[in-house]
Parts: C-alpha cells; structure tokens; sequence
C-alpha cells in the first residue's frame, strides 16, 4: 500500500486531505487547531494552521462544511458536517485507505 508521501499527483493528495478533514467532522464538530492536531497524530502528517484554514475554507465554500462560533471563551471556529459533504463521504465509504486513491481519482480530483 502507498503512503500519503508516495503519492506524487497534488491533486490525490489533496482530496485525501479533504477526505479526511470530512471523516474527522463526521462524528464531532472541531476547530482548525483539533484538526491540525489530530492529523499527525492519525497519519504522521504535518500541517501549518494556515494550510488547515486554507483547507475548511474550500470545504466551506463547496457546501461540506459549515463553520460556526464556538461557545468557549475563545473566539474559535467549530467546523461540522453537512448535509452536502455526509453524502460526499457516503459516496466515498470505505475508500478512505491511501491506495485506493487512484481507483478514486475521479471523484477525489473534483475537490
């Protein structure tokens, strides 16, 4: 099987990120600073708080996330999932290992 590093088409890479941003908000809401903690965590890769931002924003803008004011103190952003990007992931299902990436071009490039 491939590693995310192996992948040398940006735009696999990409929606790989983007599927795994989708899969983290699937079962709770997160802010940029949970997501870009639990990525290295999961996958060993490291992301600047500005690629994160960069990243929800995208899905924001396509309608697969929604971005909302946190209750905490702090003027966090908490991302959840919507409508839109549960039937995205829904359509990916159980594709979400690194190899199945080039099956998954198609889909993964629209992102």
């Amino acid at each position: 099987m491939a590693t995310l590093k192996e992948i040398d088409n940006p735009r696999v890479a990409r929606g790989l990120i983007y599927h795994i941003i989708l899969q983290f908000l699937e079962t709770e809401s997160l802010s940029e600073y949970q997501i870009m903690r639990r990525i290295p965590r999961t996958f060993g890769l490291h992301f600047k708080l500005n690629d994160i931002r960069w990243l929800l924003t995208s899905l924001e803008e396509k309608g697969y996330v929604k971005g909302m004011a946190s209750s905490c103190l702090r003027q966090r952003k908490a991302y959840d999932l919507t409508v839109e990007g549960r039937k995205v992931l829904g359509y990916l299902g159980g594709h979400s290992d690194v190899g199945c990436a080039y099956a998954l071009l198609p889909v993964l490039s629209e992102f």
